[in-house]
């Protein structure tokens, strides 16, 4: 509970810096943010060498300055690079994405946007996909925008989950629920 004390703190510091910005500024930030999440998810080897004993805070430093050089162009983006030299002298570099996550939240809830993420084991087509965008929309009177993550473990079906809501469509989920009421002495 308390890591994810700390990433809501950084995530609401990031927003917090969001907020101060210009309009400009503010499209900026959130694009180089996203250009760094996806950058460190695609390549999350680089947030296990960030979050590494072996290698000084100093090194690491040097390393991110050299990979997000580009970062310190506009003042939004100077904001954003020492940002995360401040994860890394803190020690909590390892949760970067999960931060990041936390922060597009805020925005969406700023700009009345509800994130969903819908699993499945396979690629969803596009007019399910707007079906259940639409269907979303409609349940929470806000705009929706959703990825479609391909997970192999739920056998088939999907599972949609937004905040702290999970809605498990998924044969695994039916399993899992199954041995949970066996397990618990519940009807089937």
């Amino acid at each position: 509970m308390e890591e994810k004390n700390h990433i809501d703190h950084y995530a609401n510091a990031l927003y917090s810096i969001w907020l101060e910005l210009d309009k400009k500024n503010k499209i900026i930030f959130t694009s180089s943010a996203k250009d760094i999440y996806f950058s460190l998810k695609n390549n999350y080897e680089m947030v296990h060498i960030i979050d590494s004993n072996i290698i000084s805070k100093e090194e690491k430093t040097k390393i991110l300055n050299k990979i997000f050089f580009d970062l310190s162009k506009s003042i939004s983006n100077i904001y954003l690079k020492n940002f995360l030299f401040v994860l890394n002298d803190n020690n909590f570099f390892k949760r970067i994405l999960e931060i990041f996550i936390s922060f597009f939240q805020k925005l969406d809830e700023h700009q009345n946007f509800l994130f969903i993420r819908i699993y499945s084991p396979f690629v969803v087509e596009k007019k399910l996909l707007e079906k259940i965008e639409h269907l979303f929309s409609i349940k929470t009177g806000k705009r929706v925008r959703y990825e479609n993550i391909i997970d192999k473990s739920l056998i088939g079906g999907m599972k949609i989950m937004f905040g702290n809501d999970v809605y498990d469509y998924s044969i695994k989920g039916k399993i899992d629920q199954i041995k949970w009421n066996i397990e618990n002495n519940k009807e089937v």
